[in-house]
Order: C-alpha cells, then structure tokens, then sequence
C-alpha cells in the first residue's frame, strides 16, 4: 500500500518530567503495558512499509537507547543535544530529505494506533500535500499548537492560538515543505507552522480521536486507564 516513503522519531528530550519517577530510565524507555514509548512509536512507522526509519536521540542517554533498539528494528541513530525542538525537526527532515519521497516524523511520545498514522499517510499522498499534521480534539498539553480547520475544503486554515484541535506529534512532509524550514529564519517549531502561508499552501489534516501526548506521569496514568489498549 505504502511506498517512497522515509520515516523520523524525535527521540532526543531529557525527559526531565520523568526523572522523579523513573530516575535511571530515559524516556523513550518507559513502559506502557507491555511495550515502551519508543516501540509504539516505531511499530507504528513501521506499518508504512519505509524505507528508512531514523531515530534522533540525544548525547546523554542515546547510547543506552540504541542499543535498546539496534536488535529490535532496523534503524539509523542520529545523536545530538538539540536545545530547541526546531532543531530537532530541522535535523531529522534534512537528514531524510530526498525528492520524491514522503517523509513521515513523530515524536516518541505520541500514542495513536496504527489505522490512524496510516489514515494520516494516505490523506497527504492522495491531496499532494506541502504538508499534513495530526491532529486531535483532546487538548491536554501545557502549552497546545492550536489548529483551524476548514472542513469543506479539508485544509488547515491557521495554526498557532486559535482551534478546536491541536498537533498531536505526527508530521508528513513534503519536499518543498522541508526545503523552506531555515534554521536561520525559525528558532522555535511552532515559528515555522504559524508562519505557513495557508492560502498559497495546501496544508491537509487527519483528526485523530484517540491520540495521547505522554509528557509526564499523570498521562501516563491516564493512558494506562484508557481503553486504548483493549
């Protein structure tokens, strides 16, 4: 069903929300049921048959989760101590940068099902999107990426304060949509999705319904007492 397409996980956070209760495991560790963060992540990536799946972690703790993954799944590791999440995503969409090829990037700690990143493929591969985000109507986050939506014309019509919806953590590119993002020019990720001409680009959207942002322990829990696993 999939293919030219190239796949990323931001891996590269401290965690520091974490470190309280799990002080010797890094993030993309943590368990949530029988399976860490890091491996819903991939498996979910996985299912869209890619070329390449490239995992950016960060110097301090990188090692220890590589070699957690290097017999599990066929990776690439970039490491690097990034100090904004634009230079995360900067790094890791240049790294798979390749014309004619879809990229596919999602943070480690995005749990959504497999149906739903597949869903989010296809919308952007069938309208030729620039680019397409996930996107989810369970705000739960500290600081929400807010979206606007025009639903007739199945576009994101603003990011950034104004919404129902919010990011979710699940990113399809385009070539030219990773040919604009200047590392010069941008110094925060949300400064580079507010800033999209949404008149002129064709920036699309799947809504996903059950999607969890696992930043700290209390969503833990809650995604531990969800349904999502049964």
């Amino acid at each position: 069903m999939f293919k030219n397409i190239k796949c990323g996980i931001f891996a590269a956070g401290k965690g520091e929300r974490f470190k309280k209760s799990f002080p010797n495991t890094p993030k993309p560790l943590i368990k949530v049921g029988e399976k860490t963060l890091i491996d819903y992540a991939i498996e979910n990536l996985l299912s869209l048959n890619p070329e390449e799946l490239a995992v950016l972690l960060n110097l301090e703790t990188g090692e220890i989760v590589y070699n957690y993954l290097k017999n599990r799944y066929p990776i690439n590791a970039i490491m690097l101590d990034s100090k904004t999440s634009f230079e995360s995503f900067y790094t890791l969409s240049n790294y798979l940068k390749e014309k004619s090829k879809t990229i596919v990037l999602s943070t480690t700690d995005t749990i959504l099902k497999k149906s739903d990143i597949q869903k989010l493929v296809l919308n952007h591969i069938n309208s030729n999107a620039y680019l397409t985000l996930g996107i989810t109507p369970l705000i739960n986050d500290e600081k929400p990426l807010l979206v606007e939506i025009d639903r007739q014309k199945e576009k994101i019509k603003s990011i950034g304060i104004n919404g129902n919806y919010a990011t979710n953590g699940i990113y399809v590119l385009s070539y030219d949509a990773i040919s604009d993002i200047k590392p010069i020019k941008y110094s925060k990720l949300r400064e580079f999705l507010s800033s999209i001409d949404f008149n002129s680009k064709n920036v699309s959207y799947h809504i996903v319904e059950e999607s969890f942002d696992v930043d700290d322990i209390s969503d833990l829990k809650i995604l531990e007492n969800s349904k999502f696993f049964l």
